[in-house]
């Protein structure tokens, strides 16, 4: 008897009749195919067998290292089947010796021959180490043992979700919720809450709300949420159950916590910081006059706004100031259950916003410059809760008496620039001219031209491309002057409180700057006429000169010209000309208005026929950047001309074949088809 491939071990001798046996010293090689002979004088008799597999488990479902999800199933896969398939159903009223650690009620479900499952009867337990184990006595489908195995797994751990911080509501608890219920008891032990300078503050913690819309009762229910931690203060300095102290920030720390089902605790800690502000939480001021009022620029004639965290009565709180008239509620958007505004378009009906005071004085109280309170001596809530036992300020100054700072240009400077306008730097707003023009508050003999006023604006934090200093209203008046001119101005400017203040300014302008001339070409680039029409027409600003290259060709170099066409940073050039003429158009000195001059071709070609190209520059002309300290690169500007007896137009007919185009009626389609195709193009010659 022989094996192939060759098997090395021993016969022996069975009980069974007509059988002999053969052991093995080594496991056969799974996977492989042994073939079988059995070579005597009387019979020769083959055969062959697979080797499989011994039984085992090859796979476990969650796997190990995976946080699992409690409503997760635990899912044995094996290499081999282990039940007859007809009797699935049947094999799962027999005991098996699987363990799983925590004990979880439920029931194991053969969903095929090889795989096994465990269904819990609600769920597994969260934030718990799970150990599953397969014991002796587990039999493959043929019989033979499936090796003890184990397989470890965690459930969805216990972790933070969120912490209170920042500011915050003096009646709002510290919220730290966690993605599942904890366990109150042991939890709330592990949290300590304490004021600025390290003073432990006794707290209330318990089970936090959460708030869903119930769509069978359309109506909105609020109910205990177990993986949420409410944090109250016990009483505030005052005695008050259940509140925070205002104009304070609190501490929270939370060690560790523990699952309310599982077994897995949360050792690692959370800290947060709060602050519970007053109980106002904003005041501004509001003016007729201008938007740039504030309690500190406080115009009398126009109103205080005061906004609380909290609704307030105003009827039974009590509050006085200098020269009050009146203190009526803001208005804001009708909201819905959940505080969402309901808007109707572009608009919202109004109710009125108990959270806003507006404070109304009687102007002819105050005068610049003064300072007063507003005195919050008893403030009420609708439910009659005194907010703040002590009396609170809300500090208010009126707009000063008006001031010029200073101004850019100084006074004095002997550069300045002659297209940057003047900046004037004051303690209020200014009031826009009537007619719009500078003129009315900036004065001075000589050649200027008077721009608009740029409305002030308020200097907050000063940056490089500011001219005012922070804390001071920055107001840009535009105005042109002639270079390298000594000018001097009569200010008198108004601000919009209606107050005057008077000054002088006196400087001298720089020489011109590149970065203000500008020339304009009156023709197209390329142009045909004939020879009794040969006059050009350009502007130019800020330049006193122009300098002009004339450069006529022949009408093959004339044509590539046009077609390669110089950049606008390329130097005119002789070479390729029959003829070069070069000239300077002298300009009057008038600066920031166009100063329009004519070319006639005639006054340097008495027969004019032919192709030129005009290029005008000069050395201020010159490209832009939004670096100043960078020079620009010469700038031309040409002009392209064809003198002739002879010239071709043509009006084509265009017609696109884009699908967009086509109507979904056909028949219109055939109109348009047929008036195409009895159309023709016109020319002139």
């Amino acid at each position: 008897i022989t094996f192939s491939p060759a098997v090395e071990g021993e016969w022996q001798t069975e009980e069974i009749a007509h059988a002999v046996v053969f052991q093995p010293k080594q496991p056969l090689r799974s996977g492989v195919y042994y073939a079988v002979n059995l070579d005597t004088e009387a019979a020769q008799v083959s055969g062959d067998f697979y080797v499989d597999e011994d039984p085992e488990v090859t796979a476990m479902f969650p796997g190990v290292g995976t946080e699992a999800h409690e409503d997760s199933e635990i899912t044995i896969i094996f290499n081999r089947p282990m039940v007859p398939l007809t009797t699935l159903s049947e094999q799962e009223k027999i005991t098996l010796p699987i363990t799983i650690t925590p004990s979880t009620p439920g029931t194991f479900k053969w969903i095929s021959t090889r795989n096994l499952q465990f269904i819990p009867e609600t769920t597994l337990i969260p934030s718990s180490d799970y150990t599953v184990s397969v014991g002796e006595g587990m039999v493959s489908l043929d019989g033979l043992p499936i090796a003890p195995f184990t397989h470890s797994f965690v459930t969805r751990p216990l972790h933070y979700e969120y912490i209170s911080n920042g500011e915050m509501s003096y009646r709002a608890p510290i919220v730290i919720q966690f993605n599942q219920p904890v366990d109150l008891a042991s939890t709330k032990s592990q949290i300590e809450v304490k004021k600025s300078g390290d003073q432990s503050v006794a707290i209330d913690v318990v089970y936090g709300e959460t708030t869903y819309y119930d769509y069978e009762s359309g109506t909105y229910v609020t109910e205990a949420d177990p993986s949420k931690l409410f944090i109250y203060q016990k009483a505030d300095t005052h005695g008050r159950s259940r509140l925070w102290d205002f104009d304070t920030t609190y501490s929270v720390a939370i060690g560790s916590a523990t699952p309310e089902a599982g077994t897995k605790r949360l050792e690692a800690g959370k800290r947060s910081v709060v602050t519970i502000p007053n109980i106002i939480r904003s005041t501004t001021a509001t003016s007729d006059r201008t938007s740039l009022v504030r309690p500190d620029l406080f115009d009398p004639t126009g109103t205080l706004v005061v906004t609380f965290y909290d609704e307030i009565d105003k009827d039974r709180s009590s509050i006085t100031a200098k020269g009050l008239r009146a203190i009526t509620y803001g208005e804001r958007c009708k909201t819905d259950e959940q505080g969402e505004p309901l808007s109707f378009g572009s608009g919202c009906e109004k109710v009125p916003d108990h959270k806003t005071l507006i404070f109304n004085f009687d102007a002819n109280a105050f005068t610049p410059r003064e300072s007063f309170a507003v005195l919050l001596q008893r403030i009420v809530t609708p439910d009659g809760f005194r907010l703040s036992e002590d009396e609170l300020k809300v500090p208010v100054t009126v707009y000063p008496t008006v001031q010029i700072y200073r101004t850019v240009p100084a006074n004095g400077a002997q550069a300045a620039s002659s297209g940057d306008g003047i900046y004037i730097c004051t303690n209020t707003p200014l009031l826009a001219p009537e007619e719009g023009y500078v003129d009315e508050y900036l004065h001075a003999d000589g050649y200027v031209i008077y721009g608009r006023m740029e409305r002030t604006r308020y200097i907050t934090k000063k940056y490089t491309y500011d001219k005012c200093n922070s804390g001071e209203f920055e107001t840009w008046f535009q105005a042109g002057l002639l270079p390298e001119t000594f000018y001097s101005f009569d200010l008198k400017i108004k601000d919009v409180f209606s107050q005057t203040a008077t000054g002088m300014l006196a400087f001298t302008t720089a020489p011109a700057e590149a970065k203000y001339t500008r020339f304009h070409n009156m023709q197209q680039q390329y142009n045909v006429t004939p020879p009794e029409r040969t006059t050009l027409t350009y502007a130019a600003e800020n330049l006193e000169y122009m300098d002009m290259h004339i450069c006529r060709l022949e009408p093959e170099v004339f044509l590539e010209r046009t077609v390669n066409q110089a950049e606008r940073y390329t130097p005119p050039q002789a070479a390729g000309c029959t003829n070069v003429v070069t000239d300077t158009i002298s300009l009057p000195k008038r600066y920031w208005v166009n100063n329009y001059f004519q070319v006639d071709l005639r006054k340097y070609f008495p027969d004019p026929r032919g192709h030129y190209i005009v290029t005008f520059s000069h050395p201020l002309y010159r490209e832009q950047s939004y670096d100043e300290t960078r020079i620009g690169r010469p700038l031309y500007d040409r002009t392209y001309v064809s003198v002739t007896n002879l010239a071709i137009g043509k009006k084509a007919i265009e017609h696109g074949e884009q699908s967009y185009g086509e109507s979904t009626n056909p028949g219109n389609n055939d109109v348009l088809k047929d008036t195409i195709a009895r159309s023709t193009n016109l020319y002139w010659v």
